[in-house]
């Protein structure tokens, strides 16, 4: 198998390791090349042991870019549909690949949603939700009951 080139810049990979975890990360525009349960697995656990080295922005152009394993024009995608990072997945599986910085704005954007998920449900009054939320079901399913039987009786009506 031919070796793997950076998608982006054309670069090297070298291997790292990171809570046990194996990615690929371009020498020169340091970007990360990631199976996609990885990047899962990771984005999960929040939390990263990556250095904290100094990111910048990449000068390299942002367009199209293809999978390095099978060479077919990868996907851009928001990631969790709605972080503002774009991220570009393999259409074929194969991996997914951040720019360099992304995968440390991915961690931070999620654990920041989720202090912000937290602080929401402790405002929420479970007993009075799970209430208004019952009657709300009852009505509709009474609703829908209704709705079929008007249907079911035109029918035979007419």
């Amino acid at each position: 198998m031919p070796e793997l080139k950076c998608p982006r810049c054309g670069g090297g990979f070298a291997f790292e390791k990171h809570d046990g975890k194996t990615i690929l990360r371009c020498n020169n525009c340091r970007g990360i090349w990631i199976d996609s349960s990885t990047l899962s697995q990771i984005v999960e656990e929040r939390e990263l042991d990556f250095p904290d080295e100094e990111v910048t922005e990449s000068s390299v152009e942002k367009g199209e870019i293809c999978c390095p394993v099978c060479g077919k024009a990868m996907q851009r995608v928001n990631y969790s549909y709605s972080t503002g990072i774009i991220i570009d997945r393999c259409p074929d599986g194969h991996g997914v690949w951040l720019d360099a910085g992304e995968l440390k704005k991915i961690v931070k954007i999620m654990s920041e949603w989720d202090k912000k998920k937290y602080k929401v449900l402790e405002t929420i009054d479970i007993e009075d939700y799970e209430s208004k939320t019952t009657d709300n079901l009852l009505w509709t399913g009474r609703g829908i009951i209704a709705g079929a039987l008007m249907r079911f009786l035109t029918r035979f009506i007419r």
